[in-house]
């Protein structure tokens, strides 16, 4: 049975074509407070509110765990990554997730966090993501890297722009 992982915060795509880049995906679990598991602090910027929280040193995902990645929307029309995993990158994925439900799933691009929604449930084969980050060529440059087509290419993005315009009107 294939789970969906829905995190929190918004992708907001800039209608250009990255340049061919590798983009690194690491995925870790976090708390809200320290622990002799949860070590590293990170701040979170959430609507202005600066959020610390800990996560764990090394982290259980790798873009290595991630088979396809390719453009979709979360369900309320924004634009969103659909993740597909690995045979082994599932089985971290359920690992992790089935174990540390109300925890954090940090998501991490080049080493800087670009979502941390909390652990609803366990989450198998497929992601849904919808990223909390404003840095919007590296998460298309990932998308790409993981050989995904540009956001700005994408149906996806056809969809948007003909929905913003005719809001517009």
């Amino acid at each position: 049975m294939k789970r969906w992982m829905a995190l929190i915060g918004l992708v907001t795509v800039a209608a250009c074509t990255p340049q061919a880049r590798t983009v690194h995906l690491n995925a870790f679990i976090g708390d809200i407070q320290p622990s002799a598991d949860f070590v590293c602090p990170i701040t979170v910027d959430v609507s202005g509110i600066s959020e610390v929280y800990y996560t764990t040193k090394t982290p259980f995902l790798t873009q290595a765990d991630v088979q396809r990645v390719y453009w979709t929307d979360d369900g309320r029309g924004r634009p969103a990554l659909g993740m597909d995993f690995t045979d082994a990158g599932a089985a971290l994925m359920r690992a992790a997730t089935s174990t540390n439900i109300s925890r954090l799933l940090v998501l991490k691009l080049d080493g800087d966090v670009v979502c941390t929604p909390f652990i609803a449930g366990m989450i198998a084969t497929q992601g849904l993501l919808s990223f909390n980050s404003d840095d919007h060529e590296r998460v298309d440059a990932f998308a790409v890297s993981m050989g995904s087509e540009p956001y700005a290419k994408s149906s996806h993005a056809a969809v948007q722009r003909r929905f913003e315009s005719q809001q517009r009107q």
